[in-house]
């Protein structure tokens, strides 16, 4: 599997779970971690049409949320797939459907969800 991920992740110890479980399941995979949306949105402005897949957790520190940073993906045109998640209240269903976006609730099943995440990449 080749895939760019893009991993917005401010829990260092999430961040590292996920990165420890795409590199036993998915060795084949570029991971890209940032803990501001800032930071992500630099990088972002330079490879979103080169990048499969974006995790994104909703409150992180910078000028954006999550869902911030997933409207901007989409209005850089990037069809990519997007998954938002968080601890809190999911995002309303009008959002999920207009930014065209799959949800995940923390705390995660590692590393089942992970996986399932990785898996969107070829619906």
């Amino acid at each position: 599997m080749t895939l760019n991920i893009v991993h917005l992740e401010d829990e260092k110890d999430l961040a590292e779970g996920l990165a420890f479980i795409i590199q036993e399941e998915a060795p084949g995979v570029t991971l890209y971690q940032f803990a501001s949306s800032d930071d992500v949105v630099a990088h972002i402005d330079q490879h979103w049409q080169t990048t499969d897949l974006y995790i994104l957790d909703v409150r992180v520190p910078g000028q954006m949320n999550g869902l911030g940073v997933a409207e901007y993906i989409r209005a850089r045109g990037s069809q990519a797939v997007i998954v938002v998640t968080s601890a809190y209240d999911p995002p309303k269903q009008e959002i999920i459907n207009a930014l065209q976006i799959h949800y995940f609730r923390k705390p995660w099943d590692l590393p089942d969800n992970v996986i399932e995440m990785l898996n969107l990449v070829d619906q």
